[in-house]
């Protein structure tokens, strides 16, 4: 995991040079065709950045505990509004 994060990391500054190199030459139609592999390394390296934080959370064992979000509807919250829901329109 460590490795593809140092590598998004090493893409990333190869583009920022990319990047560099056409605001110093005023190259505006490279460096706007640039912005898209920008964002997009963005999140590439966000993305592995959580990815690394959920294997460190897992330690040695490999193994993430299971709570219930909060936020989040189980089947029988969902089943249970449905009924009041339609006791509500009879």
């Amino acid at each position: 995991m460590r490795n593809s994060l140092e590598w998004k990391l090493t893409v990333t500054k190869h583009i920022n040079t990319l990047v560099d190199l056409a605001l110093q030459e005023r190259d505006h139609t490279t460096q706007n065709f640039l912005q898209w592999f920008v964002t997009d390394q963005l999140e590439e390296v966000s993305n592995m950045e959580t990815l690394l934080s959920v294997v460190r959370r897992a330690g040695e064992s490999g193994l993430l505990p299971v709570r219930p979000s909060p936020g989040r509807a189980t089947r029988n919250t969902l089943r249970s509004n449905h009924t009041a829901g339609r006791a509500m329109l009879s």
